[in-house]
């Protein structure tokens, strides 16, 4: 897979992140941008590393997940996990 990571969407996941959104605020909002062509987790978990400087086990969590709450993962516990990686105030 050859992924082009966009800057527009780095930028945004970092300012949503210093805002204080939930990271599974900040994906559904990412994956009404990407394309849909695109599998979904790999990408979502490439988007987190890039723009937080996250290594993959640190980002694993998006792969027990599904927006639409088939994933063994929910919301909160994707929250939880997420949430002590990525950063509350990006660049300050």
């Amino acid at each position: 897979m050859m992924l082009t990571l966009e800057q527009d969407h780095l930028s945004r996941l970092r300012e949503q992140a210093g805002r204080g959104l939930a990271p599974s605020q900040m994906l559904r909002d990412l994956l009404s941008r990407i394309n849909p062509e695109e599998p979904r987790s790999p990408v979502l978990a490439w988007y987190l590393m890039h723009a937080f400087g996250l290594e993959q086990h640190q980002v694993a969590a998006v792969f027990g997940w599904d927006p639409n709450g088939t994933g063994p993962l929910d919301d909160a516990r994707l929250d939880e996990l997420l949430a002590r990686h990525i950063p509350a105030k990006v660049g300050g």
